[in-house]
């Protein structure tokens, strides 16, 4: 089926996750991934198949992924790889400083006086009671020198807080988000990507063993998005092996094993929490399994932040969906690290949905921009 604009929803409120309990479609499900290297035409696409688990959650997930196709939803594609990028050191950072050198330059203290109108809704009303009185400070620059002795953990973390900062948890959008220009929206949006990225590529670049992970993520508004079932807590697991596909997260700021692997002690409380929305996204993990000291650190972090790592609530760690077949670690270092950067097509039981744009297409910002509003 080809991709249509046209054909994209403009609203997914009516998805609701408890109209399909007790579907049971994932069990024989075949999900397929064209991979290809979107700047070299001369390298031929790859395709890489999963198999979803036998469990009810899964099942709901497999339905809103399922939804996300059939709606013609966009998939982003600024990030499709973690921990690897074939793009060098140096474009990745340039990239970054050139989107937040973007931002820096809008006012949004004069502009919200203009721009309000047009996007506060009377349900956002609470908004205007708090009107910006100084821009925020997006001073912090990289530079390759940064990197020399390893990678800057704290100065990447400052800059990617100011995600979460300019554009607030999924429940409060902030007015930064609201009055700033459509093009400095995209450029908010951006950052998170850009800066993990770079992050995820410089940290496998550092580490002994091998990490990597595929990333399918749709753009949607995760006030939009129906609430994480309770039935989901039991797929959560701190133990996460080569090879397993893993629930994405939609929301703004870090899971908690995102912020204990990544060290990161600049983001505030607020945009630290578990998954709380269901989205078609998905995670697939080409890295080492989890090892036991890792999850034992881990543990013992989440006990210096006073919570308790055996809470199921709590959602500590990835929820598994499903694995890949017939891949292991040596055919993904041979034949997928560093090649591919792009997903073009994804196939349920066959019946493909194809993604032809790259994020290298010269109307890319522009695509999303449609889909940013809608």
């Amino acid at each position: 089926m080809p991709f249509k604009e046209k054909d994209r929803p403009r609203d997914d409120d009516y998805f609701f996750s408890e109209d399909y309990a007790g579907v049971n479609e994932c069990k024989d499900a075949i999900i397929t991934l064209r991979l290809r290297n979107s700047r070299d035409k001369s390298i031929k696409p790859l395709e890489i198949k999963i198999a979803l688990d036998d469990h009810h959650a899964v099942d709901i997930w497999f339905q809103r992924f399922k939804h996300e196709l059939y709606s013609g939803a966009f998939l982003r594609k600024e990030h499709v790889f973690m921990g690897e990028s074939t793009l060098t050191t140096e474009d990745m950072i340039e990239k970054v400083n050139g989107t937040l050198d973007h931002i820096s330059k809008f006012d949004f203290v004069a502009e919200q006086w203009t721009r309000w109108p047009d996007y506060v809704k009377a349900d956002q009303r609470n908004v205007l009671d708090r009107p910006l009185t100084e821009n925020p400070d997006i001073s912090e620059r990289l530079t390759i020198e940064d990197f020399k002795d390893g990678n800057d953990n704290k100065k990447m973390n400052v800059i990617h807080n100011y995600f979460p900062l300019l554009s607030g948890p999924a429940e409060r959008t902030t007015a930064h988000l609201y009055v700033a220009s459509p093009d400095v929206q995209a450029s908010i949006c951006r950052l998170n990507l850009e800066v993990h990225e770079l992050h995820t590529t410089l940290q496998n670049d550092e580490q002994a063993e091998f990490n990597m992970h595929v990333n399918v993520s749709w753009q949607r508004a995760p006030k939009k998005l129906p609430v994480l079932p309770d039935s989901f807590n039991e797929l959560f697991t701190k133990y996460t092996k080569f090879g397993d596909v893993l629930l994405g997260f939609p929301q703004i700021g870090k899971t908690h094993i995102e912020a204990y692997a990544e060290e990161d002690e600049e983001l505030e409380d607020e945009h630290v929490e578990p998954i709380k929305f269901l989205s078609g996204d998905m995670l697939i993990k080409f890295s080492t399994d989890q090892h036991e000291n890792w999850v034992k650190g881990f543990d013992e972090w989440l006990i210096e932040q006073g919570l308790d790592p055996e809470d199921k609530e709590g959602r500590y760690g990835f929820a598994k969906l499903g694995r890949v077949i017939d891949c292991d670690l040596d055919f993904v270092k041979e034949n997928i690290s560093g090649v591919y950067d792009d997903i073009s097509m994804i196939s349920v039981n066959d019946e493909p949905y194809h993604y032809p744009y790259s994020r290298f297409d010269d109307d890319y910002k522009e695509r999303f921009l449609r889909y940013l509003h809608d």
